[in-house]
């Protein structure tokens, strides 16, 4: 596979130029991870992040895109203290963990992997441009 890399890299980085560039006309609603210069991002999944709004969330969008057929994943645990597991675990918070509760309420993941085509590129983005085009009233 490590012949292949450059060339994985290289579908993964245009499946995320893709989806940023389809959807940015809702970038009221959706905010994904930008690339700085200098640093380079290979892509490993799509993050999504909702932007609380009064016409959706994180868990209508994420069921849509499960029913037809777009695999969804978490952004690992969120917000850890706030798994059952923490129970069984001697710890200390410090601060208010806001931004990790932030994520855990409001982003999720899709694949992104090089057997992501031009037409799985192009299903993924319609189907979200679907569903929210019926929930937000423009």
């Amino acid at each position: 596979q490590i012949k292949k890399i450059d060339k994985f890299l290289k579908i993964r980085a245009t499946n995320a130029k893709f989806w940023k560039k389809k959807l940015a006309e809702y970038s009221d609603y959706l905010k994904f991870i930008d690339e700085k210069p200098g640093y380079y991002n290979a892509n490993m999944l799509f993050p999504i992040k909702i932007i609380k709004n009064n016409f959706f969330t994180k868990y209508e969008l994420v069921n849509y895109l499960q029913k037809n057929g777009i695999e969804t994943r978490p952004v690992v645990a969120g917000n850890f203290v706030k798994q059952p597991v923490i129970n069984l675990i001697p710890h200390k918070i410090s601060g208010s963990l806001k931004n990790s509760t932030e994520i855990m309420e409001n982003a999720f993941l899709i694949g992104i992997h090089q057997n992501v085509d031009e037409s799985k590129r192009k299903y993924v983005s319609e189907i979200i441009i679907k569903f929210l085009k019926s929930k937000i009233k423009l």
